[in-house]
């Protein structure tokens, strides 16, 4: 599992938290294999993100979501609306957050899970275009590493290391 799967897991059986940020669920199966559903489980929120195209992520978020149930009522007549009538009730089961839906969500939110609470949508903001935030990330140890907002170094292949 790893160092840090371990410590996801070990944290969150003592009620404590364990904070990873990945892209998706693919990602998360390639870095800890086996394990992987064990080291998702044990975090408490979980966030997809509008726009994610990860199969495994959506049917996930839809399987935890579950479904409801939706009634259905039919009435139907016979000899043009004079004879008899009857009634049918029945019930069909649908998505909460089918993948499409979770898809299709508008660019710039997110769907959270949180324990045992209902999901809510979140609107999700970049951390650069918030000056707080910026400010909270230039304090962070290891900061004067990282690359500024929005600027990303490219080298051509075969020009560099």
């Amino acid at each position: 599992m790893g160092r840090r799967g371990a410590t996801a897991v070990v944290v969150a059986g003592h009620g404590g938290r364990g904070d990873r940020l990945v892209q998706d669920l693919a990602q998360v199966h390639r870095r800890w294999q086996g394990a992987a559903e064990t080291v998702v489980n044990n975090h408490t929120a979980k966030i997809v993100g509008s726009g994610i195209a990860c199969p495994r992520t959506l049917e996930y978020f839809a399987r935890l979501l579950g479904d409801e149930e939706l009634r259905q009522v039919s009435t139907s007549t016979q000899d043009g609306g004079y004879g008899q009538r009857s009634r049918t009730e029945s019930s069909t089961w649908r998505a909460l957050a089918p993948a499409n839906v979770l898809r299709e969500a508008e660019p710039g939110t997110g769907l959270l899970v949180y324990r045992s609470l209902a999901p809510a949508r979140v609107e999700l903001r970049p951390w650069f275009s918030d000056a707080g935030l910026r400010e909270l990330v230039d304090r962070a140890p290891g900061a004067s590493e990282a690359r500024p907002p929005g600027r990303v170094q490219v080298t051509p292949a075969g020009s560099g290391p």
